[in-house]
């Protein structure tokens, strides 16, 4: 039986009265590549944000997103990569991203943000990354 490595995660934005965030976003995230072009990340991988209600006035949406993968931890540094791409051309205040693997255990990747917001074109290494890593 072969078992496959699991990727899933959200991108969180504050939306607020902005719909043109939203709708930026949701247009960076179209444009991926189609799920037959074999690439780490497609739009097929992205479901349509998710809205959730904070306290207050604000609000905020998700954009969860998942795959599975045969080995994907030995291509995990280009995984890696492309997500960051994806994660300069967005608005953001979190994203989060889990693989679980058979062979290697989870591991869980959390960008922190320094500033309160990630702007569209802005350096993502003005965040921080934080790695948890549970074994088998």
């Amino acid at each position: 039986m072969r078992l496959d490595s699991v990727v899933y995660g959200y991108i969180q934005d504050f939306s607020g009265s902005d719909a043109l965030r939203a709708k930026e976003n949701i247009s960076v995230v179209t444009s991926l590549p189609d799920p037959e072009e074999l690439t780490l990340l497609n739009k097929g991988m992205f479901s349509s944000p998710q809205h959730k209600t904070a306290l207050g006035d604000s609000a905020s949406y998700l954009i969860p997103f998942g795959a599975c993968y045969e080995g994907i931890e030995y291509e995990w540094n280009s995984w890696m990569k492309s997500f960051e791409s994806l994660l300069r051309q967005l608005y953001w205040v979190d994203a989060v991203v889990h693989l679980e693997t058979p062979n290697n255990g989870r591991h869980s990747f959390n960008w922190l943000l320094e500033q309160n917001e990630h702007l569209p074109g802005q350096d993502i290494h003005a965040s921080q990354l934080e790695w948890v890593h549970e074994g088998i």
